[in-house]
């Protein structure tokens, strides 16, 4: 086997371990956004809730792209979205409309 065959062997193991701590951390990121949204359904004025929600929604977007799982991270860019638009009054955004994106993206991370 050559070095780059090896290296490529190496690499290739390193981004599984990666893509499985992510699949392992997604279920206290889904538990820990599902209480954010708790809150922000029950106070809808709680901004530091739905910045919270918004942040992690965004975090979830870029790592699962990043690391190959296109569909999970075009949900949470869909559930990033609908919350920012939340935080807009101006936007005529719905709280349901974000919770329902935030639902789907739940669904798709319960598959992993």
């Amino acid at each position: 086997m050559t070095s780059t065959e090896q290296f490529q062997q190496a690499f290739d193991a390193s981004v599984v371990q990666i893509r499985k701590r992510f699949i392992d951390r997604a279920e206290q990121q889904v538990q820990d956004l599902d209480e954010l949204m708790d809150c922000i359904e029950s106070c809808p004025d709680d901004r530091a809730a739905l910045e919270a929600a918004t942040s992690l929604a965004h975090k979830i977007s870029g790592v699962a792209t990043t690391l190959g799982f296109p569909l999970i991270g075009e949900l949470a860019q869909t559930a990033e979205s609908k919350l920012i638009a939340c935080a807009t009054p101006s936007s005529g955004a719905s709280l349901s409309q974000a919770a329902e994106a935030v639902e789907s993206l739940f669904a798709e991370l319960d598959r992993l």
